[in-house]
């Protein structure tokens, strides 16, 4: 058991890879993949599993969290299901902790406290949960995050999108009605990519046409015209900007 400053703070779970199990007072169950479990580190608690599984925690103060979620009493020892919000989420904090080598404490407080205001953990207190929140909801960012995942895939589409997040392509067509489109959504977060390696002084020494086959494109004027299109400026350009 924890004492001391950490012993007011809420631990927020999620399980990444197998499944594990998670018990603290009279609640024990079971957590798989995509999963959110709570615990209070002023109690006894229990997180372990029969074979080795992957989870990432995060401790928030417990006046943080339950501004922004709900009863650490109630909650604690329970899970919210894994679903299409949850993974977003997940895939999200995933990107917290592996940038969170390079950030200060402080930076780090921002970015869990950022996301400890998801709507997937807002709706638990409000009542609404996974329903109120809706797909199109989280259409756009579960798009930007798979298209990180399969940025290297030039024939990644909006076919294996709806696939993978088992939607018809339909409703997922339906999410991004009102913007350019599902196909322009990919496109522009694979563009986004490219843009931070440019931007990043560590990739100084890598040519703009391993980042651009890195990403997907393998249509060079195709690339180029859609990267002035949405940034005002050639790779070179962006690039030499940074650089100054």
């Amino acid at each position: 058991m924890s004492v001391g400053p950490a012993a007011t703070e809420v631990v927020v779970s999620f399980f990444l890879a197998r499944h594990g199990s998670l018990e603290q007072g009279n609640c024990g169950l079971v957590v798989g993949v995509g999963d959110i479990g709570f615990i209070r580190l002023d109690r006894p608690f229990a997180v372990g599993g029969l074979s080795p599984y992957r989870e990432i925690r995060f401790s928030v103060p417990r006046s943080d969290f339950e501004a922004r979620v709900g009863n650490a009493d109630a909650l604690a020892g329970r899970r919210i299901r894994a679903s299409p919000s949850t993974e977003l989420l997940a895939i999200d904090m995933h990107d917290v902790a592996q940038s969170a080598t390079g950030m200060c404490e402080a930076e780090v407080g921002i970015a869990v406290e950022g996301r400890a205001s998801h709507p997937e953990l807002i709706g638990r207190r409000s009542g609404r949960g996974r329903r109120g929140s809706g797909f199109a909801r989280h259409a756009p960012g579960l798009a930007r995050a798979r298209t990180e995942r399969h940025s290297h895939d030039g024939s990644y589409g909006p076919q294996a999108m709806a696939a993978a997040l088992n939607v018809s392509r339909s409703k997922l067509y339906r999410a991004f009605a009102d913007g350019e489109g599902i196909a322009a959504e990919i496109r522009d977060a694979r563009l986004g990519r490219v843009h931070r390696w440019l931007t990043a002084a560590s990739n100084d020494r890598t040519p703009i046409n391993v980042m651009k086959h890195a990403c997907g494109f393998t249509d060079a004027p195709g690339f180029g015209k859609a990267f002035k299109g949405r940034f005002g400026m050639s790779p070179k350009d962006a690039r030499a900007l940074r650089r100054g």
